[in-house]
């Protein structure tokens, strides 16, 4: 995992510029209570900066690992939005849509979407948005991308059409 003290962020890359400002909002992250939602901040200015229009950037990956760590402290009350981030990170990855993880920070990468099914496991989703990202998870996880997305894509009105057609 790149540390956050390092100067290495600012050579790193995402969807406005260097990155050298996504230590301060991953700092800003730990300390966000669950009760906040995907439009607090610093997570709302994270995600912008970090998965922005179907792309991923060299800051996505070193960011991942810390978003993870953050989830693993209390992974019962996170916010399920901690969840999506890496995951779309992930699913835009996959797809091929940002640069290549790069060596340095590939095994914190791979380490950190690793942990995502044993903290899912743990979560406490309050909603079917929540149990669908959670869903999703597995299929990252698996490298199935398309899963993924089709398992976020599932809303009740969805089910409901495809239970009457079957």
């Amino acid at each position: 995992m790149l540390e956050l003290n390092r100067e290495r962020w600012a050579q790193l890359s995402h969807a406005f510029g260097e990155a050298g400002d996504i230590p301060d909002m991953l700092r800003e992250l730990a300390k966000m209570p669950p009760s906040d939602t995907f439009e607090s901040e610093p997570y709302f200015s994270l995600w912008n900066a970090l998965c922005h229009q179907g792309d991923v950037y060299t800051a996505s990956y070193a960011a991942v690992p810390h978003i993870v760590d953050i989830l693993s402290r209390n992974p019962q009350e996170a916010p399920i939005d901690f969840f999506l981030l890496p995951v779309s990170i992930e699913i835009t990855r996959l797809h091929g849509h940002g640069p290549d993880l790069s060596a340095e920070l590939e095994e914190g990468y791979h380490n950190a979407i690793a942990m995502l099914p044993g903290l899912a496991a743990k979560a406490k989703p309050k909603d079917e948005v929540g149990v669908r990202v959670l869903a999703a998870v597995m299929a990252v996880v698996h490298g199935e991308a398309a899963m993924a997305e089709a398992i976020m894509e599932l809303s009740p009105e969805v089910i409901e059409d495809f239970m009457e057609e079957i």
